[in-house]
C-alpha cells in the first residue's frame, strides 16, 4: 500500500492505492525510472491518482486477488574477493647524495638519512555490498547479490561514495557514471533446507514419483477488456494516447471500477 511517509521507493517498485473503501477497490502503480523515480519519495505532492502522479508513477491496472509475496533474497554464502592494491609509503635509510636522499653528498650516513619510497601492496579483499561508510576509490569493488561492480577512475570515483550512485541491477541507470560491471562472484554454497543442498540435490531414486509442482502464485491481473463505453473512455486512451496522461489515469480508474463492481 502506498504511503506518503515512505522515502525508500525505487524505480520499478509497485504499490497499491485505494480508490474506494466500500466496495474495496485498489489500483496498482509502478515507480518510474530515474530521474522520475525521485518523485516517488516526495510524499503527498506526487500521490498516485492525483494531478502530478504521472511524473512519479505509472498506472499498471486493477489490483484483484492476492499478489505472491516477494521471496527474500538468499544471503551469498560463497567467497567473493578481489585483489585490492594500495600504495604504501616507507622511509628507509639511504646513502648521502643518492637520488631522493635527505642527506647531501659529503654528509655522514646515519639514521637521519632517509628517503621516501612508495611500494604497491596488494591483498585479497572481500567484495562486500556498497556501504555509505566507505570512501571508495578507483578499482574498489562492491557487489549486488553476486554481480560485481568496479569504481571508475578519477574524477568519477568521487561519485562512488554517494548513495545516489550506488550500483543496482537496473541497466543504463545513473550508477554507470561511477561504476562499471566487473563480472560475477563464484557460485556460493547454496541454501540448505531440511538438510538438503539446493545446489547439490540428491539423486532421485528410480520409480520414485517426481514431486508435483506447486501451482503458480497469483499475480496482479492485467487491465481487462472493459465494456465498450469504458474502452473508448479509459483503456483505449491509454493505448493510443488520445487524451493527456492525467485524464487517461482518471478515465482508467473509472474503467476499472466498472469492470470490477
Amino acid at each position: 500500500e502506498w504511503s506518503a511517509s515512505n522515502t525508500d521507493y525505487e524505480a520499478g517498485d509497485m504499490v497499491s492505492f485505494t480508490v474506494s473503501d466500500s466496495p474495496e477497490r485498489k489500483i496498482v502503480y509502478k515507480c518510474r525510472e530515474w530521474p522520475n523515480s525521485g518523485y516517488c519519495n516526495q510524499g503527498a505532492g506526487f500521490e498516485p491518482a492525483t494531478q502530478y502522479s504521472d511524473m512519479a508513477w505509472t498506472l499498471m491496472g486493477a489490483c484483484t486477488g492476492s499478489m505472491a509475496p516477494t521471496v527474500a533474497p538468499a544471503a551469498y554464502a560463497g567467497v567473493c574477493q578481489y585483489n585490492k592494491c594500495v600504495m604504501v609509503e616507507t622511509t628507509p635509510n639511504c646513502t648521502p647524495g643518492s637520488t631522493g636522499c635527505s642527506c647531501t653528498a659529503g654528509m655522514p650516513a646515519g639514521p637521519g638519512c632517509t628517503k621516501k619510497v612508495e611500494t604497491k601492496v596488494c591483498t585479497d579483499t572481500d567484495v562486500d555490498p556498497w556501504s555509505n561508510s566507505v570512501d571508495y576509490v578507483t578499482d574498489d569493488v562492491v557487489r549486488v547479490g553476486t554481480q560485481k561492480f568496479k569504481c571508475r577512475e578519477w574524477p568519477n570515483f568521487f561519485w562512488c561514495r554517494m548513495a545516489a550512485y550506488k550500483p543496482d541491477l537496473e541497466p543504463n541507470s545513473v550508477w554507470n557514471d561511477a561504476w562499471i560491471e566487473d563480472g560475477v562472484c563464484p557460485p556460493g554454497q547454496g541454501l540448505t533446507i531440511t538438510g538438503v543442498s539446493v545446489l547439490n540435490p540428491p539423486a532421485i531414486v528410480p520409480n520414485t514419483p517426481a514431486p508435483v509442482p506447486s501451482p503458480p502464485a497469483p499475480v496482479v491481473s492485467a487491465v481487462p477488456t472493459c465494456p465498450e463505453t469504458c474502452s473508448s473512455n479509459g483503456f483505449m486512451c491509454v493505448v493510443f494516447g488520445v487524451l493527456s496522461r492525467s485524464t487517461c489515469d482518471s478515465n482508467m480508474i473509472a474503467c476499472i471500477a466498472a469492470c470490477h463492481p
